[in-house]
C-alpha cells in the first residue's frame, strides 16, 4: 500500500492531522451533512405534503399476500399503480411496498385505506425516530431496519407499518429486507401465523427486524475481535480508522434500536383495539429481545473503548521503550563524548598527545566505560 511521506518542512503534528484525523473528520461531516440535507429538503412545505426525503430512486413495486387458514395467494406488481388493494373480511392482506419515490402510489394507498396525510408524510420522511401512533381504524408504527454491507458499514433503512382490521401495510426504502422467513412461514403454514389475525403478522414482521439486529451484532463483535487481535499483535496499520468506523457503527445501531424499547413498552402497556390480548405475550418476547440487543450494544461500546485505551497504552509503551533505548545510548556516550572532547581541544602542551599508545589507550578507555555502564544498568534491571 502506498503511504505518503511527510515533507521536510512538515511538522509531525501536521502530518498526523493530514493523514489520520482529517479523513475521519471529513467522513463524519459528510454523514452529518447527508442527514441534515434529508431533513431540509422539505422545508417550506405545508404539513401533510407528500415529499420523499430519501435517496433511493428505484421504481416502486408492491407484493400482495392474501391468506387465511385454508389458502394463500401471492402476487407481485412491478407497477404500484396496478396493485389490487381491496380488503376482504375473510382473509388477511399483507401489502409490502418497496421504493418510496412514487408519491402518487403512496397517495393512492392513503386514499384506499383512509390514512391521514400526516402519516403518509411520515412514511416518506425517512429520518423519523421510531414511534407508534394509534388512530381510530389503524395503528401506525415506524422503526429502523439495519444491515451490514460489503464494506462492513451499517446501512439503516426506515420501515413503516400500518396495522388495520384485516390488513397490514409495510413500506420499505430498499429491497434488501429481512421478511423472507415470514413469507416462508406463510407459504408453508408453519406455526400460528395463518391461524391468528393481522396483529400476529404485525408482530412477526417486527420480530424479524429485531432478530436481524443480532446478525449485525455478531458482525460488529467479529470486527472488534479482529481489531483486538491487531492491537495485541502490534499490527497498527489503519487501526485508528477501522476502530473509528466500527465504533461509529455501534453508535448508529444504538441510535436506531434504543427508541424501540420505549415503543414496545408503550405498545404492551397501552390498550390497542387492533391487537388481541393473546398476541401481547409475543410482543413481550420481542421487548425482551430488544433489551438484550441494547445490553449487547452497550457491551460492544465498552469493548471498543477498551480497545482504544489498549491501543493508546500500547503506543505509550512502545514510545517509552524507544525513549528508554535512546536515553541509555545517550547516557553511554556522555562520558565517551567528555573524554573525546578533552583530547579534541587544540592545546599544544598536552602530555598524553605524545604517548606512543595513546590512541589505543583512549579506545580502551571508551570500551571500558561503556561496558561498565552497561553492566551497571543490567545489574539494576534497567535493561
Amino acid at each position: 500500500m502506498f503511504v505518503a511521506r511527510p515533507n521536510k518542512n512538515t511538522s509531525p503534528l501536521t502530518y498526523i492531522y493530514e493523514m489520520i484525523l482529517e479523513p475521519l473528520l471529513m467522513a463524519s461531516r459528510k454523514q452529518r451533512s447527508r442527514l441534515t440535507k434529508r431533513t431540509s429538503r422539505k422545508k417550506g412545505l405545508p404539513p401533510g405534503s407528500l415529499f420523499y426525503t430519501g435517496d433511493n430512486t428505484a421504481p416502486t413495486t408492491i407484493t400482495n399476500i392474501r391468506y387465511n387458514k385454508m389458502d394463500i395467494k401471492e402476487r407481485h406488481y412491478e407497477s404500484a399503480n396496478d396493485a389490487a388493494l381491496h380488503v376482504k373480511p375473510e382473509e388477511v392482506l399483507w401489502s409490502n411496498l418497496i421504493g418510496l419515490s412514487n408519491t402518487t402510489a403512496i397517495h393512492r394507498i392513503g386514499e384506499t385505506f383512509k390514512l391521514n396525510n400526516l402519516v403518509l408524510e411520515d412514511i416518506l420522511h425517512t429520518s423519523q425516530r421510531p414511534k407508534i401512533e394509534d388512530f381510530k381504524d389503524y395503528t401506525y408504527l415506524v422503526l429502523k431496519m439495519v444491515s451490514i454491507d460489503s464494506e462492513s458499514q451499517i446501512q439503516v433503512e426506515q420501515v413503516s407499518f400500518i396495522l388495520g382490521q384485516h390488513y397490514v401495510l409495510s413500506f420499505q426504502e430498499w429491497a434488501n429486507d429481512v421478511f423472507g422467513p415470514v413469507r416462508e412461514r406463510l407459504r408453508t403454514d408453519r406455526g400460528l401465523i395463518r391461524e391468528l389475525g393481522p396483529d400476529y403478522l404485525f408482530y412477526a414482521l417486527i420480530d424479524a427486524i429485531v432478530d436481524h439486529y443480532f446478525v449485525v451484532l455478531e458482525s460488529l463483535d467479529d470486527q472488534l475481535e479482529t481489531l483486538e487481535q491487531r492491537v495485541l499483535s502490534g499490527n497498527s496499520d489503519n487501526l485508528i480508522e477501522d476502530l473509528y468506523r466500527t465504533r461509529r457503527n455501534i453508535v448508529l445501531l444504538r441510535k436506531s434500536v434504543w427508541p424501540l424499547r420505549e415503543l414496545l413498552s408503550a405498545l404492551i402497556r397501552d390498550k390497542h383495539s387492533l391487537i388481541q390480548n393473546e398476541t401481547l405475550v409475543y410482543f413481550r418476547d420481542v421487548y425482551d429481545h430488544t433489551i438484550q440487543v441494547i445490553d449487547t450494544i452497550d457491551a460492544l461500546r465498552d469493548i471498543s473503548a477498551s480497545i482504544r485505551e489498549m491501543h493508546t497504552t500500547e503506543i505509550s509503551l512502545r514510545m517509552n521503550n524507544i525513549m528508554k533505548v535512546l536515553t541509555m545510548i545517550a547516557t553511554v556516550f556522555i562520558p565517551i563524548t567528555f573524554v573525546a572532547g578533552i583530547y579534541g581541544m587544540n592545546f599544544e602542551f598536552m602530555p598524553e598527545l605524545k604517548w606512543t599508545h595513546g590512541y589505543q589507550m583512549v579506545w580502551f578507555l571508551f570500551v571500558s566505560i561503556s561496558t561498565a555502564m552497561l553492566i551497571f544498568f543490567r545489574k539494576n534491571r534497567w535493561i
